[in-house]
């Protein structure tokens, strides 16, 4: 069995603001939190044990500056990539959990049912973040090399569960775990799960 020609780590932004005050951010942005930044900066001895070549990450601020601080610690470039710029909700892009269900009562649960093809606020839908960001998965991957990708959970959750043929069906059992997790994706020839929940 052939090793991975290429090994690309998922990871997720730092704590936002509009994480704590429960706006859904989507293609709209947030500063990462003073503890956000902080907690970032404490994953960093357990990515540098991964032995990361080079970092790539979403052109969204928060994912940069997840990058920018992980980067500086590891001595590597950040390279922007804004195909892994999280999945876009369109017209509800920065509003609050609480604004979107009093607008649209029962929309979220409705569009969560539809799996691969839900899509609000006539933005992306997860079928089309996933045909976006697949082709940028193969494209930041170099023979040889672990790259760290900083991105954001809709478009992990699309990876992961596109390459275990999940439905993305709210009965299907969770298998992500928690924000300070790394998940490692094999690239050869061609995209598979090699580690989940790895925990920083």
């Amino acid at each position: 069995m052939h090793e991975p020609s290429s090994i690309i780590g998922l990871l997720r932004h730092g704590v936002t603001v509009a994480n704590e005050t429960g706006h859904i951010q989507g293609w709209s942005d947030s500063p990462l939190t003073p503890k956000g930044a902080d907690r970032v900066r404490s994953w960093t001895p357990a990515l540098a044990r991964q032995g990361f070549n080079a970092i790539c990450a979403s052109d969204l601020g928060r994912a940069v500056h997840t990058a920018e601080i992980i980067a500086k610690e590891l001595g590597l470039e950040v390279r922007i990539d804004p195909d892994f710029r999280e999945q876009d909700w369109g017209s509800w892009n920065g509003l609050s959990l609480k604004a979107m269900r009093a607008e649209s009562p029962g929309e979220l649960e409705a569009q969560v049912r539809r799996g691969w093809d839900f899509r609000l606020g006539q933005g992306e839908s997860r079928r089309e973040a996933l045909q976006r960001v697949l082709p940028a998965l193969s494209r930041q991957a170099r023979p040889g090399e672990r790259i760290l990708c900083v991105t954001h959970q809709g478009i992990i959750k699309c990876i992961i569960y596109h390459l275990l043929g999940r439905r993305y069906l709210p009965e299907e059992p969770s298998i992500l775990h928690g924000r300070n997790r790394l998940h490692l994706v094999g690239m050869h020839p061609e995209p598979s799960v090699v580690e989940l929940n790895i925990e920083l």
